[in-house]
């Protein structure tokens, strides 16, 4: 079966593995696929030598290499110099190895040997992954940059009004060190002069967290540094949401409006643009999860000639859960409040010692059952065992004449060809959890900047080398630029001044020329003179 429609399928990879037979066959199953090898090492040593200088998108490494450096080892160096994603491959690794294993923070396990949709939807996954954590740590240093570029004071608060985050300038107008700041309620460290500003934080604070609506401190109010300097300010302060939209706490933006010598700046509300689309890779299955489950424990009931039965996992809570049952046991069970998921508390009877122990179990009765339950005259419960660790379990009842050695050697085969595929699918699922965690904490990040950006009264943009507008809040006097302009991503020079052509001198081409920050005065046909403070952003 051809799979290789995946929107990773060109994804170059490096196979490491120290048998070249099994080498061979991985590398025409990946092609199969449609991904590109790009090399292929029988040593750690090989492997990491060649990551660094191939540089491919994903390393599958046998983890039990032989020689001085094993599957781990390698994987630890590449790590160390290069981000680039590795999955294990492995068919048998001691508790040691694996967990020296863990600590490298491999992308995904594949348990040789492993079918072509194992394979695939391992690759994808862990492609997926890495493209997540990359664009988190790429909104992480751009949030990191403008915090410390810009020239106000910013201080975050959790939903109670206490101060979580000061950047320098607030730490600098506050008189506050950021030790005996972190933790306090916000109007302690916020303080002005009379009253009445006072209770006006306090009554800001409180209608951005109770409403969500972002409030702009009125008048011109006097902040009380510590030290005693009495500072007038501009103030406004922004909510931040989370994932499922609860209100995570408030940004306070707010800037020392003494040194204003050329113009007074009015704050402008206008939405930025900011457009992220998340693209999530679709894993390749051949039969949906509750579908599987279902034709699986068909299949064993035809073939055990058995009435009644289900099948279920154990997931990382511990809880047994049985998404399939046979239909007669749903329908005839008469106990009161029956369920679907055990705890591990829960785990009685012989299915009980049969999850806990890791052995199979055949009873012909008799059998003491709660009042409702379905009478039982026969029994045999084989665990799904991997790693030597019971991870489901498959239950038969009711066969007429009982369940003989065949039958409990046959379930027991049954399971042992279940166990990696079981495996497989409870690992995709905390994948799948693992990757809604890293898009709520990027989605948190971008609120967050987000919020900040709404904040900051200035013209705020980032500027690409081909001097497009990339981001930007168009505040300062330059919410003339048409929206039908904002959306095109247009040149600075055609949206700020007007132009055809690149500005003589540019400021933006001096920064990326020498990687510095510059401070120049500008003048604007429109709004005046403009102080222009830029700074380079590293990847």
């Amino acid at each position: 079966m051809n799979m290789a429609s995946s929107p990773d399928s060109a994804a170059r990879i490096l196979v490491v593995e120290d048998e070249l037979i099994i080498a061979k066959g991985i590398q025409k199953r990946l092609q199969a696929l449609g991904y590109s090898v790009a090399g292929s090492a029988t040593s750690g040593e090989e492997a990491v030598d060649k990551a660094l200088h191939l540089l491919p998108d994903l390393v599958l490494m046998d983890i039990n290499l032989q020689g001085e450096m094993d599957g781990v080892a390698a994987a630890e160096r590449i790590r160390s110099q290069a981000d680039i994603p590795v999955i294990y491959l492995t068919a048998y690794a001691d508790a040691d190895t694996l967990e020296r294993a863990k600590i490298t923070e491999p992308f995904g396990y594949i348990v040789k040997p492993f079918q072509d949709i194992t394979l695939q939807s391992s690759i994808e996954m862990a492609l997926y992954k890495h493209r997540m954590e990359s664009r988190l740590r790429r909104s992480e240093q751009w949030l990191a940059t403008i915090l410390r570029s810009v020239g106000d004071g910013i201080i975050a608060t959790d939903a109670e009004g206490r101060v979580t985050f000061l950047n320098t300038v607030a730490l600098e107008l506050t008189g506050w060190s950021r030790e005996e700041a972190l933790g306090r309620p916000l109007h302690d460290i916020f303080r002005f002069t009379d009253e009445d500003a006072a209770a006006k934080v306090r009554e800001m604070a409180a209608t951005v967290l109770g409403t969500g609506e972002s409030v702009r401190m009125t008048g011109t109010p006097l902040l009380l540094s510590r030290d005693g300097r009495e500072i007038p300010i501009e103030a406004t302060a922004t909510p931040f949401s989370g994932a499922q939209g609860s209100n995570m706490g408030l940004a306070l933006v707010f800037h020392d409006i003494t040194e204003r010598v050329r113009f007074e700046q009015a704050l402008r509300h206008s939405e930025r643009i900011l457009s992220m689309k998340n693209q999530i890779a679709n894993i390749f299955l051949a039969i949906p999860d509750e579908e599987m489950f279902g034709e699986v424990l068909g299949l064993i009931l035809r073939n055990m000639g058995s009435r009644y039965g289900f099948f279920g996992y154990v997931d990382d809570n511990r809880d047994f859960v049985v998404p399939s049952l046979s239909a007669e046991v749903w329908d005839e069970c008469r106990i009161p409040g029956k369920s679907l998921r055990f705890p591990e508390g829960e785990w009685t009877g012989l299915w009980g010692r049969a999850l806990r122990e890791c052995r199979s179990f055949t009873s012909q009765g008799p059998f003491t059952v709660p009042e409702g339950h379905v009478e039982l005259s026969s029994l045999l419960v084989v665990p799904v065992v991997f790693r030597q660790e019971s991870i489901g379990l498959i239950a038969v009842a009711n066969k007429e004449g009982g369940f003989s050695q065949e039958d409990r050697e046959l379930l027991e085969s049954l399971a042992a060809r279940i166990a990696p595929i079981l495996q497989a699918r409870l690992q995709r699922d905390r994948e799948e959890r693992e990757r809604r965690r890293a898009e709520e904490e990027l989605e948190n990040s971008v609120r967050f900047l987000r919020a900040v950006f709404d904040g900051i009264p200035d013209l705020f943009s980032i500027i690409d080398r081909d001097h497009r507008i990339v981001l930007s809040n168009y505040h300062g006097g330059f919410d003339y630029v048409p929206d039908d302009v904002r959306d095109g991503f247009p040149h600075c020079y055609q949206a700020y001044y007007g132009r055809d052509a690149v500005c003589e001198p540019c400021h933006a081409e001096e920064v990326f020329a020498t990687g510095k920050p510059l401070f120049r005065e500008k003048f604007n046909p429109r709004i005046g003179y403009l102080e222009i403070r830029s700074f380079p952003i590293f990847d």
